[in-house]
């Protein structure tokens, strides 16, 4: 918390519900400084201990393993993404089998008019074609 924030959180607590500061209370919040203090506490640099002799890595401890790490974001990525499929899916408004019927039958029908209409045109492309 900022020390700003701190200051306005200290104002409120002093003043009553006129807005006004109550008779008696102390503009200073000894809770400030204190924290102050300990924020220069965790400010300051670790200490470095002598270089020990590392363990050999045991073949069941992979939480160290920074593949492991890449592994476990590439499975999150792909849960996210199962996850969020699944969701998108239950929204989606499905057509009843009536609609669903009559749609299929209009697509299978364009197709075939399609079929037909381009291999009517390459086939009379290739008759004008062999005749040159």
């Amino acid at each position: 918390m900022s020390a700003q924030r701190r200051s306005s959180a200290s104002n409120r607590r002093t003043r009553g519900a006129s807005g006004r500061k109550s008779a008696g209370t102390s503009t200073i919040d000894p809770t400030v400084e204190s924290s102050s203090a300990q924020a220069v506490a965790v400010a300051e640099p670790p200490v470095k201990s002598a270089p020990t002799k590392q363990q050999p890595r045991m073949a069941t401890d992979r939480s160290r393993d920074p593949g492991n790490a890449r592994r476990n974001e590439r499975l999150a990525g792909v849960t996210r993404y199962v996850n969020d499929t699944r969701a998108e899916l239950r929204r989606v408004t499905w057509p009843d089998q009536l609609t669903l019927r009559n749609l299929t039958i209009v697509v299978i029908a364009v197709s075939a008019f399609m079929g037909l209409l381009l291999g009517g045109i390459d086939f009379v492309l290739l008759k004008i074609f062999e005749a040159l």
